[in-house]
This record gives structure tokens, C-alpha cells and sequence, in this order.
């Protein structure tokens, strides 16, 4: 009888490690996967910002109404709001990051209110990166 408990004993205590084991490697993937898609989506920001804020030469100094800065956030406009659906669940303050993403996917003309464009675009950008940080 004695080597009968001892040997359930080992079972039980195998079978449990096995899936502490489990229960600890599936939160450290988690936790992993998590900085990855936050570190992705900060590259990705970071990429824009520069983009932006580069003195554009070219055809906006001709008087026709290009605007580069603005023709660059349009562009990435999708690529953004793409990024930012892989990564919403990577961040413990929910609403802020709503907030912080809203704005800056949702600039319009009226935002600028005599300011340049890309200072308006700089800012919004600057506020999301520091929070991602």
C-alpha cells in the first residue's frame, strides 16, 4: 500500500508540474508577443514621424497646393489604423490609447487652426509614441 501512494504521489506531483510548465510558458509567450507588437508598432510610428517631419522639395513651392506632409499622413493613414487594431490589446490603459489613436487618425483640415500641418501631425504623433513608450 505504501509504494502505491508513493507512486501516485509521483504521478499527481508529474502531471501538475506539467501543467504549471504549461501555464508559465503561455504567460511568458504572452507577455513576449505583447512587447514584440508594441515594439513593432513604436518602429512603425517612429518611421512615420520621421517621414513627416523631412524638408520636402519638389513640386509644393510651385504654388500648386501640394502639400507633402499632409500627402504623407494620408498615405499611411490605412497602415496605421491597421497597426493600431494588431496592438489595442497590448496596452493596460484602453481609453487613453482610444483617445491617443482617435486623434491622430482622425485629423482634419480644422485641427490645423493656423498652425503647419506637419507641427499639428508632429504633435499628435509625439503625445502616441510617448505613451507607447
Amino acid at each position: 500500500m505504501p509504494i502505491t501512494i508513493a507512486i501516485i504521489a509521483i504521478i499527481v506531483s508529474l502531471i501538475g508540474g506539467g501543467a504549471a510548465g504549461a501555464i508559465i510558458n503561455a504567460i511568458l509567450n504572452g507577455c513576449r508577443d505583447t512587447r514584440k507588437r508594441r515594439s513593432i508598432f513604436l518602429g512603425f510610428l517612429r518611421q512615420w514621424q520621421t517621414e513627416i517631419s523631412l524638408p520636402h522639395r519638389g513640386p509644393d513651392n510651385l504654388g500648386i497646393g501640394y502639400n507633402p506632409a499632409l500627402d504623407c499622413y494620408y498615405s499611411r493613414l490605412p497602415s496605421f489604423k491597421a497597426e493600431v487594431e494588431r496592438v489595442r490589446d497590448a496596452f493596460a490603459d484602453a481609453d487613453k490609447f482610444e483617445s491617443l489613436t482617435s486623434r491622430l487618425g482622425n485629423l482634419k483640415k480644422e485641427d490645423w487652426q493656423n498652425k503647419k500641418d506637419s507641427d499639428v501631425i508632429l504633435h499628435a504623433l509625439d503625445e502616441l509614441i510617448a505613451f507607447v513608450v
